[in-house]
Formats: structure tokens, C-alpha cells, sequence
């Protein structure tokens, strides 16, 4: 009881970074994404590598990569033994799929682990770094909201593990079948579940910091409003300052962005190619088959199969417009400071940071092939550089004709309108060999 007390406590000496952080680092662990262990600090300084950790967890990230490619070798070998009384189109059609789709799922975990090992350091470079930021603007409000949401997403990834070991264990197929599953869908999902939270949680950190920095640009501007009107206040931090947190978090979102872009990239490829096998599979087995070879557990596993899917995508891109979506909050109340006539320097400060953010791009891209980010529609004045060119979309929904496919450059368009199109083909292919 005193153990969970310890780190259940709300008091401010527990309210940092590192508290927030710690849940999802003993999942990541768990699944061998970190390859050192860290030491937290007690009070707010950086963590601390423990190198010799990496012995234990290498060899879990091994064993994670043996049980993948085992029960594929396993599974491939019960697809070709289960599918011989079928005839020779639906044999190579549904091995084709349900391979390629394991397959996806390997070049992930491959890819994912990989990454790992290579971006050890730079994990631990990443989150010193958010902890220092965090620490020059120190705001509990928005630590404690982290903390919230890094339990929700600890939360969810419960809930997922338990939504799809119940459907996989209520189907009516052998033990042996289902332990295949559980092995060859279920545990790399859970780890590409996992990658996502790690992105997303490192991502809304630097959104926290960002946050903050908009606070210290509110107080910003009130001092300019009161120095406009010669009442003398003593300012807490200059504009300077704040420029530094904020080109150290661009910097550190860049670090992400190298870090993650390729499991992204196997991600949307894995996304796109379950999307589009499950629905063609529900549109085959319900509209095309005069007897419908589908039960109803058949049906629901693959609609919420393609709900996990979407989960997926619908987080990259969210976390993606959250960030763009905060610059921009950022460079409003930037604009909100008002110099005196007599203060000359903090009007050259306020104009190179405008000019810094103008040129620092915040969004989040995979290989700079488009960026990650959602179709949300701001409600106020955004900017988007399509082409080398600005344009403007405006508060009040009308948009400039050059923005006109810029929905199609992010990754939520790119992987779900492709998925729809590719169906729409499989259909159009299913009706004329109907008919």
C-alpha cells in the first residue's frame, strides 16, 4: 500500500516530466522499444543511462522479434494445410492477403526495432531535453494534464489488448489457430499500439512546453500594454529567453520527426493494405456471395479490425495538427506584444522571432513526403506553404483556390481516400466478373 502511495502521490515535488513519463516507460520496456534502462532523478535534473541494461533488454527485444518470425513460419505452415479444400482462385487469393498482411506487421516490428537501437541515445537526448524546457517555464497545470493523458493512454492500450484477445478467443476455431493469431496480429499490433503512444506522448510533450511558452507570451504582452502606459513592472523573463525554449523544441521535434518517420511510413503502409483486405473481404462475403460464407463473429472481427486501423491513423495526424496548431497560437500572441516608442530592442526581439517562426517549419513529415497532420479546419487564420507559396484559408470558410488539394498531401487523406479508391476498384472488378 505504501509502494503505490509512493508513486500515486500528487504532491509538487512529484508534479515533473518524469512522473508523467514513467507509465509508458515500463510498457516500453516491457516490449524492448528502450534499449537502456534509465535512472530518473529525484529532483528536476536529466535521467541517467544505465548502459548495462542493454544486455537484458536487447535480449527481450530479441525474443519479441523470434516470437514474430516463429509464429509467422508457424502460421504460414497452417494456412497452406487448412486451405487445401478450397478451390485453387480462393486458396491463392486469401493466402495472398493473410500473408501480405502478416508480413506488413514483421517489416513494422523489423523496422520499429531497428530505430530502436539506432535512436537509443537520442530518446534519452529528447527527453532531457523536454525536462530542461519544461523546467525555465514551470507550469503544474499542464504537467498534471500530461499526467492525465499519458494514464489514458496507458488506459487504452489495456483496453485494446483486451478487446482483441476477447473477440480472438470467442471465435470457433481450434486452440492452436487462435494462439497463432494472438502471435502473429495481436502482439505486433500491440507493439505498433505502443510505438504510436511513444510518438504521440513525446509529441505532446513538446506541446505542453509550447503551451507554457504561450503563458509567458500572454504575460509578455500585458507587460508591453502597462510599459506602453510608463507604469514600470519588473519582467520574470525577456522575449529572448523564450525564443531559445522555443527554437530547442523545434529542434527537438525534428529529433522525433528522424526518429519515427520510418515506423510511421511501415505504419501507413500496414494501415492501408488491413484497410482495404478487411473491407473487400465484408463486401465479397455479405454482397457478392449469394450464400454468405461470413458469421456474425466473422463480420465484427473484421469491422473493428478496420476500426484499429483508423485509430491508428486518426492519432499520427491529430498529434501532427496539435503541434502545427500551437506554433500558430504561439506566433498570434507573439504578434500581440506591443512595443513602447522607447523600447527599440524588444521591437527588433519580437521581429526576429516572428521572422524565426516564419521560416521554422513545425510540422511533422514522413521523409518530407507529406506531412503528418489532420484536415481539421482552423477556426481561425492558418497558412500553409504549397509549392513554395503561401496561401490562407480564412476563418470564415472561404479558402483560396490554390489550397485546393492540400487535404490530400496528409497522412490521414493519403492512406484512408487510397484505401477507398483501391476498394472501389476491387468492387468495380467483383461486379464486372458478376456480370
Amino acid at each position: 500500500m505504501s509502494y503505490f502511495r509512493k508513486y500515486t502521490s500528487t504532491k509538487c515535488e512529484k508534479i515533473n516530466i518524469w512522473s508523467a513519463f514513467k507509465p509508458l516507460y515500463f510498457v516500453l520496456t516491457l516490449f524492448g522499444l528502450l534499449p537502456y534502462s534509465i535512472k530518473f532523478p529525484n529532483g528536476s535534473g536529466g535521467a541517467i543511462i544505465i548502459h548495462k541494461s542493454i544486455y537484458l533488454n536487447s535480449l527481450c527485444s530479441v525474443s519479441m522479434i523470434l516470437i514474430l518470425y516463429s509464429f509467422f513460419v508457424l502460421h504460414t505452415q497452417q494456412l497452406f494445410a487448412s486451405t487445401e479444400s478450397n478451390t485453387m482462385t480462393e486458396v491463392l487469393t486469401t493466402k495472398f492477403n493473410y500473408m501480405l498482411e502478416m508480413l506488413t506487421f514483421l517489416l513494422f516490428a523489423t523496422i520499429s526495432y531497428f530505430c530502436a537501437y539506432k535512436n537509443r541515445f537520442n530518446y534519452v537526448k529528447i527527453l532531457n531535453t523536454i525536462v530542461s524546457s519544461s523546467n525555465k517555464f514551470v507550469d503544474h497545470k499542464v504537467i498534471r494534464r500530461l499526467q492525465v493523458q499519458v494514464k489514458i493512454v496507458i488506459l487504452c492500450l489495456c483496453l485494446l489488448l483486451l478487446i482483441q484477445i476477447t473477440i480472438n478467443f470467442t471465435r470457433l476455431d481450434t486452440v492452436r489457430k487462435m494462439m497463432l493469431v494472438t502471435s502473429s496480429f495481436i502482439l505486433p499490433q500491440m507493439i505498433q499500439f505502443t510505438v504510436i503512444s511513444f510518438y504521440y506522448v513525446l509529441v505532446l510533450m513538446v506541446v505542453g512546453v509550447l503551451k507554457n511558452i504561450n503563458e509567458q507570451m500572454k504575460s509578455l504582452c500585458n507587460y508591453s500594454r502597462i510599459n506602453a502606459e510608463f507604469i514600470k513592472v519588473e519582467k520574470r523573463i525577456t522575449l529572448n529567453q523564450i525564443e531559445v525554449v522555443y527554437v530547442n523544441m523545434l529542434e527537438t521535434k525534428r529529433e522525433i520527426n528522424r526518429a519515427f518517420q520510418a515506423s510511421i511510413l511501415a505504419t501507413a503502409v500496414q494501415c492501408f493494405h488491413a484497410i482495404v483486405s478487411e473491407s473487400h473481404i465484408l463486401y465479397h462475403g455479405l454482397v457478392v456471395e449469394q450464400t454468405s460464407t461470413l458469421t456474425t463473429h466473422d463480420v465484427c472481427n473484421c469491422s473493428i479490425w478496420i476500426v484499429y486501423q483508423l485509430i491508428k491513423v486518426y492519432t499520427i495526424s491529430r498529434i501532427g495538427s496539435m503541434l502545427k496548431e500551437q506554433a500558430a497560437i504561439i506566433g498570434r500572441s507573439l504578434h500581440n506584444i506591443l512595443p513602447g516608442k522607447d523600447d527599440a530592442r524588444l521591437y527588433l526581439e519580437v521581429q526576429h522571432f516572428s521572422s524565426m517562426i516564419l521560416y521554422q517549419n513545425a510540422e511533422m513529415t514522413v521523409y518530407d513526403f507529406f506531412p503528418l497532420d489532420s484536415t481539421f479546419t482552423f477556426n481561425v487564420s492558418c497558412r500553409y506553404d504549397i509549392g513554395g507559396k503561401r496561401a490562407e484559408e480564412l476563418s470564415d470558410g472561404k479558402q483560396l483556390p490554390s489550397l485546393m488539394g492540400t487535404c490530400s498531401r496528409c497522412c490521414k487523406c493519403i492512406v484512408v481516400s487510397a484505401a477507398v479508391m483501391y476498394i472501389v476498384m476491387l468492387v468495380q472488378f467483383d461486379t464486372n466478373k458478376k456480370s
